[in-house]
């Protein structure tokens, strides 16, 4: 967050198709985003959140907003259980 003349500066970006916001360093996307960039629906993003699969969004200002960073643990998580049932087939086979 930079603090010009008492203000708080957010920045955006345009990436890939998607207007990202960048406050105190950090990257934040909406729902609806999240959703685009999983190919789901954002009702399956609120089940994952309900289930703890998915952090919680972050206010700012009045809007909902998810950060990159918990969009990159959530597809390192669903990675991790790829592996996971891969190793079990094998071991199954």
């Amino acid at each position: 967050m930079r603090a010009v003349g008492g203000a708080f500066v957010i920045t955006y970006y345009f990436v890939l198709g998607v207007v990202m916001e960048s406050l105190n360093g950090l990257v934040f996307i909406s729902k609806q985003q999240v959703a685009k960039f999983l190919g789901c629906s954002t009702r399956t993003v609120d089940r994952e959140i309900a289930r703890g699969r998915f952090h919680r969004p972050v206010h700012v200002g009045s809007r909902s907003r998810f950060t990159v960073e918990d969009l990159s643990a959530y597809k390192n998580l669903l990675a991790g259980e790829r592996m996971d049932v891969e190793r079990h087939m094998l071991k199954v086979s």
